[in-house]
């Protein structure tokens, strides 16, 4: 009897201490820790998870490309490098074509709309083939885009003839519908285009204004949605898959449509933010398209859209889904 309790006892301990260990997820991120992804969705999320995982994770941030840039951070996530990855879904060709939806141009005004019609889809399968190789912790999407600019804009006609960076195809179609020039470009080179008068602006979230310190070199702010740029945090299913359950208990319950909200609410805060910063200067404009005008861009961008349905895959489909939960959104309370 005492040697089946002592053995008992023993096999307990194991257990426990099996349980005790710690793993370390290593979280790539491609942005440095003062973005608003960071301070809004991954550090509070982290903090979260590991509190509810009884000791058994912990998860490591790596900043500003070190394990991977948003060219190669998906990659990377299939294939093991890193355990959880934040990137954007434009940068990843070929892959997430359905989930470019959020990117057309007058569907959503705020991220946290966007954000959680664009997980929903994704929920309700109807973009779900696109993520087989991951396990999809949140989708969301960048907060809202504008038009920033060395000279005023208020209407199409101000418009023609201007060059202006463009860092995505569809915000180059919509620049050509309005008569001005779209040049290609990274974000990192709208800066000193605009310093050398080789642009006279571009279409950047509110965030990136002051990320880029293009308030240096632009003047004039138009709130007019291009678009919202998708994005994500991943998680390698092999790396979740050998996780205690509480591990994945914790993962599961902190990520999902609590974990997309939160940086959809972010968004919204950061706009606040950085517009209430660019107002408190009286040399600049900040503002809407008025009603009218924008009622026209929006039919100028008719185009877009038909071609959006046309080249992707299920493109109505998804299109129709993706209204139908901005619908449903809407009358959701807050």
């Amino acid at each position: 009897m005492k040697t089946l309790v002592v053995a008992t006892a023993a096999a307990a301990l194991s257990v426990t201490a099996a349980h005790a260990e710690t793993t370390t997820l290593k979280f790539g991120f491609t942005s440095p820790p003062t973005s608003f992804v960071h301070v809004y969705g991954s550090e509070p999320w982290s903090k979260e998870v590991e509190a509810a995982s009884d000791g058994t994770l912990k998860i490591q941030m790596f900043f500003n490309n070190v394990l991977g840039t948003v060219f190669n951070i998906y990659d990377r996530t299939v294939n093991g490098v890193v355990d959880i990855s934040f990137g954007t879904i434009g940068t990843v060709q070929g892959v997430f074509p359905r989930s470019t939806v959020s990117g057309i141009p007058f569907l959503v005004e705020n991220p946290y709309d966007a954000s959680l019609a664009l997980h929903r889809l994704y929920e309700r399968g109807v973009t779900a083939m696109e993520f087989q190789n991951v396990k999809v912790l949140s989708l969301f999407t960048f907060s809202s885009s504008s038009l920033h600019t060395t000279k005023e804009i208020k209407t199409a006609e101000d418009m023609k003839g201007l060059k202006l960076g463009a860092a995505s195809k569809t915000v180059a179609d919509a620049y050509a519908l309005l008569g001005a020039v779209p040049i290609t470009m990274a974000p990192a080179e709208t800066y000193p285009s605009l310093q050398r008068g080789v642009i006279a602006g571009c279409n950047m979230s509110w965030p990136a204004v002051l990320s880029f310190k293009l308030d240096e070199v632009t003047k004039h702010h138009l709130d007019v949605q291009f678009g919202l740029a998708g994005a994500y945090f991943f998680m390698n299913k092999d790396a979740y898959a050998k996780l205690p359950d509480v591990a994945k208990k914790a993962i599961d319950r902190y990520s999902g449509e609590p974990l997309t909200k939160r940086l959809g609410g972010g968004g919204i805060e950061e706009d606040k933010k950085v517009k209430a910063k660019l107002a408190a200067d009286p040399t600049r404009t900040i503002g809407p398209l008025a009603s009218a005008e924008k009622e026209r861009w929006r039919k100028l961008f008719e185009p877009i859209v038909e071609e959006w349905v046309k080249t992707t895959p299920d493109g109505a489909t998804v299109l129709a889904a993706y209204r139908e939960e901005l619908a449903k959104i809407e009358k959701e309370p807050r």
